[in-house]
């Protein structure tokens, strides 16, 4: 604080906030700065952060960019950390160097009608985004408040489905033009629906517990492991596979000779949709993409078929009954 607030008889500041100092031109405007210290003090309110010009330590696009190399180092994957900085990127454009405790819930309100450009799918994963971002930066830093966010609310378009006999001819084809393993990969997806592509392309060698019937699923969206119960084809189908000395591998890999691949490497999340495309394609079918081909498929033959959502308890990792089980595959055989 300059000079004149001793000098007309004002009580010295306490230690603690001696640190700030600011120059005014006029007293008014310094003795108003110096009552609305004094206030922050008295109500418990006061944060030196909010004071700091140069490091600004509270600035929205500093903790959002420590936010993101913290998300780096937890070694999330490479497409989460794109989606999290896209995200994140747009909102330091938005706020930059504001302090995060001046951004209030009508400011991200207007946030979120700032990205009126997107899909209400995009939107929601903007919010989310941010509301992960904020509980952190909460959680990190005292006087710190978590704001009200307002809900989006997701317009879910439709995916066309096809039926149980196209299914089939579409996983024949792969069967005959790709890999084996795609083969099996699709061929769970569309038994499987519980499953996303990316997961299932994740799985290990010692996943597959065959003496149990099931695979250990380890990573999903949810962050929770969980279990696919096999039907008798095709734990017979994996029993009929070589024995794998390594189990640490992945099971879903590359053999030699298939053309801009490396034999072990492990399949990408995108590689069972690369031969759906292409398989449906080789069949006149374009515009049937793998979600809706495989799992929302399954999902309306079951249902068709006057399955329960009892029954659909099998796809989300409750062991079936022997009777269930033979007469899910009976309709799921492929």
């Amino acid at each position: 604080m300059s000079g004149s607030s001793e000098a007309l008889g004002h009580p010295k500041f306490p230690s603690s906030i001696l640190s700030i100092h600011r120059e005014f031109k006029q007293y008014e405007k310094a003795f108003r700065f110096l009552n609305g210290l004094r206030y922050e003090v008295d109500a418990d309110k006061f944060d030196p952060r909010d004071y700091q010009e140069k490091n600004k330590p509270l600035a929205f696009e500093n903790l959002a960019d420590t936010w993101i190399k913290m998300k780096r180092r937890e070694g999330i994957k490479k497409g989460s950390i794109k989606n999290l900085n896209a995200h994140i990127n747009r909102a330091i454009d938005y706020w930059g160097p504001q302090n995060i405790k001046s951004i209030s819930a009508f400011e991200i309100q207007s946030y979120l009608l700032n990205l009126s450009d997107l899909s209400s799918k995009s939107q929601h994963n903007h919010m989310s985004t941010l509301k992960e971002f904020w509980r952190w930066v909460s959680s990190m830093f005292q006087k710190v408040d978590m704001p009200e966010f307002p809900k989006v609310r997701v317009k879910l378009g439709w995916r066309k489905t096809i039926s149980k006999d196209l299914q089939r001819e579409i996983i024949a084809e792969i069967k005959r033009i790709a890999p084996f393993k795609v083969w099996i990969g699709v061929k769970f997806l569309s038994t499987y629906f519980n499953v996303r592509p990316v997961e299932l392309a994740a799985i290990l060698e010692s996943d597959i517990e065959l003496d149990m019937e099931r695979i250990w699923v380890r990573e999903t969206k949810e962050g929770v492991a969980k279990y696919l119960y096999l039907l008798d084809e095709d734990v017979s189908l994996l029993r009929e596979l070589p024995p794998v000395i390594d189990q640490l591998l992945r099971f879903f890999r590359h053999d030699s000779g298939v053309s801009g691949t490396q034999k072990g490497a492990p399949y990408g999340g995108k590689y069972f949709y690369k031969w759906w495309k292409r398989a449906s394609g080789n069949l006149g079918i374009h515009d049937v993409d793998l979600y809706g081909g495989t799992r929302h498929s399954t999902v309306q033959y079951l249902r068709d078929q006057g399955f329960s959502r009892r029954n659909f308890a099998w796809l989300r990792g409750i062991p079936p009954t022997k009777p269930l089980r033979d007469i899910l595959a009976s309709h799921q055989t492929i």
